[in-house]
């Protein structure tokens, strides 16, 4: 078996693009009690409204998250 020796460079995605992923996500979780007799979760409809209006309005801010 050969073994790898090359480095491989990761690059990290921008915030705007983290925060809308993240948005997304929590929006999904929001929503999916409709597909049964639940309702909406708006703790998560909330968190998904904060990682979207700070990935238009301020994507720096979510570095910290990002880099994580």
């Amino acid at each position: 078996m050969s073994e790898l020796t090359g480095n491989t460079e990761v690059k990290m995605g921008s915030e705007r693009s983290f925060g809308i992923v993240f948005a997304i996500v929590f929006l999904l979780i929001a929503l999916f009690p409709l597909l049964g007799d639940g309702g909406v979760r708006l703790w998560s409809a909330g968190v998904a409204a904060v990682f979207g209006g700070l990935a238009f309005l301020a994507p720096k801010l979510l570095a910290p998250l990002n880099t994580l």
